[in-house]
């Protein structure tokens, strides 16, 4: 039996991709995808969940927290991995940068290129173009105060940057 939260997801599917004009390739996948998310039931999302926290989690560990046989885990994981459901299982790596920084960037009307230099500045994980009293946002990562420290410098020596305004990220 399909969730109710499923099913009325994949109404409202159904509907937009019949409103909206789309390719036939487009609309098949799409109805391909409502009819698997109509198949699965809670079970299959209890299954998901789990998997999503930790896709390392042993299908004994998630059949005893849910209530189902380790087989039942077993066979509808590779049903949902058949089915499309489930594409991959990937890791999300840890960091070991643990000093944060935000830098607000004034620029003399070189934006767009200022953002791009700046953003191949090793510690710079994140540019953004903003309006306001600033131009730029930069968020920075690194291991260390001095990391920080020297790409903030960095920043400052690139063409067309007037000042800058640090903020440590504390938590």
């Amino acid at each position: 039996m399909p969730s109710c939260c499923a099913a009325t997801n994949a109404c409202t599917l159904y509907a937009a991709a019949r409103v909206v004009e789309l390719t036939p390739e487009a609309r098949r996948r799409i109805f391909n995808l409502i009819a698997l998310f109509i198949l699965m039931d809670d079970t299959d999302e209890l299954i998901l969940k789990e998997l999503s926290e930790n896709a390392r989690v042993p299908f004994l560990e998630i059949a005893k927290k849910i209530g189902v046989s380790e087989g039942t885990i077993r066979n509808r994981v590779k049903k949902m991995l058949d089915d499309g459901i489930i594409r991959s299982f990937t890791v999300a790596a840890g960091t070991n940068k643990k000093v944060k920084a935000f830098v607000f960037i004034k620029t003399k009307r070189v934006v767009a290129s200022a953002a791009e230099k700046i953003s191949s500045i090793h510690s710079v994980s994140r540019v953004y173009e903003v309006s306001g009293d600033y131009d730029i946002i930069a968020y920075l990562e690194a291991e260390s105060l001095g990391a920080i420290n020297r790409d903030i410098d960095l920043i400052r020596k690139t063409y067309g940057i007037v000042s800058t305004n640090t903020s440590m990220v504390l938590k």
